[in-house]
C-alpha cells in the first residue's frame, strides 16, 4: 500500500470557505488554499508542534464513528492526535481548584477572522491567474472563534456502557446570505462588538422581501408567496432564475461593517 500522502475532495452545495470551516473533526484540517494565498488558521500547533487535536465533529456521535476517522485521517497527514492540547487540559484542571492559569492556550485566541496575526498566510505565485470577480474580503473577513468544550463527567448508562464525549474544540462561525447579496460572508456569532452580526441577518433579509414583493408577478420567484419568509437566508440563485433587472444588491454595505470591525 501506497504511505505517500492522500488528496481528499469533497464536494458541496455550500460554499468552499463555509465547508472548510464547518466540516473539519480535527484542528490540522484547518487550513485554506484561495487563488492567490494559503490560510492556516492553527499553524502554531499543527506545523510547530505538529499535534492533531479533537474539533466538534470528531467528538460528536458514537465511538464507532471517531474511529472510522481517526483510521481515514492516518491516509492524510498522519499527526499524533489528542482531545486538547496539554495547556487546555491544565487550564481545566486549575480552574477547579481556582488557582491561576499556568500558561496561554495555543489554540484559543478569541474572537479572530482568517488572515489575522494568528493566521499563517503564504503568497502564490498567480502570474497567468485571471483574478475572480468575488472580493477577497470574503475570505480575510471572515470571522471565527475556537472554544474549548469541557464535557461533563463520564456516566454509565442503563446498560451498563460509558456515556463518553472526549473534550474538543469547536469552532463558531456562521453563513450570513440574502437574495440582496451578492456573495455569502462568515461572520462569527459570538461577537459582540461586530455590527454585522448584529444587523447583517435582520437588515438584508427584511430588504430582499421588500425588494421582491415590489417586483411585477411575472419576475418574482416561482411559487414565490408571503408566507416564504423562512426562504430569505440564502443567495438570490437558490431560487432558480434570473435576477430581475434594476435588482439592487448591498454587499458594499455589508463589506463596510466588516472592514470597520477588523480595519
Amino acid at each position: 500500500m501506497c504511505e505517500c500522502p492522500h488528496l481528499l475532495l469533497n464536494a458541496t452545495c455550500e460554499s468552499a470557505l463555509s465547508t472548510a470551516l464547518f466540516d473539519p473533526s480535527f484542528t490540522e484540517a484547518l487550513n485554506i488554499i484561495t487563488w492567490s494565498r494559503a490560510y492556516s488558521i492553527l499553524p502554531y500547533p499543527t506545523f510547530i508542534l505538529q499535534r492533531s487535536s479533537f474539533l466538534e465533529n470528531a467528538a460528536a456521535g458514537p465511538s464507532e464513528r471517531l474511529a472510522r476517522i481517526l483510521k481515514a485521517k492516518k491516509h492524510i497527514l498522519d499527526l499524533p492526535t489528542e482531545s486538547l492540547d496539554i495547556r487546555d487540559a491544565q487550564n481545566r484542571a486549575y480552574s477547579e481548584y481556582v488557582q491561576p492559569v499556568p500558561s496561554p492556550s495555543r489554540v484559543y485566541y478569541g474572537h479572530r477572522r482568517i488572515g489575522d496575526n494568528h493566521t499563517w498566510t503564504i503568497a502564490l505565485n498567480t502570474d497567468g491567474i485571471r483574478q475572480p470577480a468575488k472580493p477577497a474580503m470574503t475570505t480575510t473577513h471572515a470571522s471565527f472563534r475556537v472554544k474549548t468544550v469541557y464535557c461533563p463527567p463520564h456516566t454509565e448508562d442503563r446498560t451498563g456502557g460509558l456515556c463518553f464525549t472526549p473534550f474538543h474544540y469547536k469552532l463558531f462561525t456562521y453563513v450570513v446570505a440574502a437574495p440582496c447579496l451578492q456573495y455569502e460572508y462568515l461572520i462569527d456569532p459570538t461577537d459582540g462588538a461586530n455590527a454585522a452580526q448584529i444587523i447583517v441577518p435582520l437588515r438584508y433579509e427584511d430588504i430582499s422581501l421588500a425588494q421582491i414583493e415590489a417586483l411585477e408577478d411575472d419576475e418574482k420567484p416561482p411559487g414565490w408567496g408571503i408566507g416564504d419568509l423562512s426562504s430569505l437566508d440564502h443567495g438570490w440563485d437558490e431560487f432558480g432564475c434570473a435576477v430581475p433587472a434594476g435588482w439592487k444588491w448591498y454587499d458594499d454595505e455589508v463589506q463596510g461593517l466588516l472592514k470597520a470591525r477588523w480595519d
